[in-house]
């Protein structure tokens, strides 16, 4: 059988697309292990991007490592989450039980202001 080169070999290593797919590719075949790898590797390329962030942490969260997946999330956050999903996967782990401590308050201001937001914007829509 003769060898054809596939044209994914000569894939650039420091382009974080690449490893970002390849943590999405194993992501939907449930390796999370390898995904987190994936991921982790294409956080090294692109340290300031909350989309990197924000997929190590998911990675984090299906490995039952929930330490590691709230500083992603608040890290991403931090940096300006253009999809808005930092503090709504950062909210799923506030414990309500024990009361509010001072480091959920501005989780919980931010929280408030986005709800009030958006629904501002839904009813602003809503009447013209």
């Amino acid at each position: 059988m003769d060898y054809y080169p596939c044209p994914f070999v000569d894939v650039d290593s420091r382009d974080f697309r690449a490893w970002y797919g390849l943590g999405q590719t194993h992501e939907m075949l449930k390796m999370h292990h390898y995904s987190l790898h994936y991921f982790q590797q294409a956080l090294r390329l692109r340290p300031n991007d909350s989309r990197m962030l924000m997929a190590v942490g998911c990675a984090y969260q299906k490995l039952n490592k929930p330490q590691e997946a709230k500083i992603c999330f608040w890290k991403a956050h931090m940096l300006g989450d253009p999809e808005g999903v930092a503090l709504c996967s950062l909210a799923k782990y506030v414990d309500f039980s024990i009361g509010l401590q001072s480091c959920y308050k501005p989780l919980l201001t931010d929280l408030i202001f986005i709800n009030n937001f958006s629904k501002f914007l839904v009813s602003s829509w809503l009447i013209e």
